[in-house]
């Protein structure tokens, strides 16, 4: 974590674990779709006992430590949409990134837009792109779009005022 000389805002980092691909290639298909499930487990877990709710931004306790516990999630559920992508599982895939963007709407919210927070909603937004007919799904379809809208939307306020 640094703070930014401009405007001394605290910037915690978000280096997601990268997975080793010699053991992803060969693990069979059964045992990634457990290690995605206990993955999204274990993070509604931790959201439950840590009270990280989608509607809440800080109830109780230090404000920064649970926005740095909201990221610690995010990374883990960083992996899960990985390795979804790479067993081609579209409905795990799927609840990995709305679970993500969970933890994220009270950041949006109230626009405590940080580098990580950032970094994690673009990933969620191009494995969302990639996964086939996600967007045409019943099911989601008003959260997905939500998503993809409020993504789009905070891409471009970044990309201009970065030329400005």
């Amino acid at each position: 974590p640094h703070t930014s000389s401009k405007t001394d805002i605290y910037m915690p980092t978000c280096n997601y674990p990268r997975l080793n691909m010699k053991h992803v290639n060969g693990a069979s298909i059964t045992l990634i779709r457990h290690l995605i499930e206990s993955i999204l487990v274990s993070v509604d877990i931790a959201i439950r006992e840590g009270a990280l709710f989608c509607n809440v931004t800080c109830d109780q306790g230090p404000f920064k430590t649970k926005q740095l516990a909201r990221l610690g999630l995010c990374e883990k559920l960083l992996v899960a949409i990985e390795l979804s992508g790479r067993i081609n599982d579209t409905q795990l895939g799927t609840q990995a990134i709305i679970q993500t963007y969970g933890l994220l709407a009270p950041l949006i919210h109230h626009n405590i837009m940080c580098y990580p927070a950032l970094k994690v909603l673009l990933y969620c937004h191009a494995a969302l792109t990639e996964l086939p007919g996600v967007v045409k799904q019943k099911k989601h379809a008003g959260n997905i779009q939500h998503m993809t809208g409020l993504s789009r939307s905070i891409s471009a306020r970044l990309y201009t005022s970065g030329e400005s």
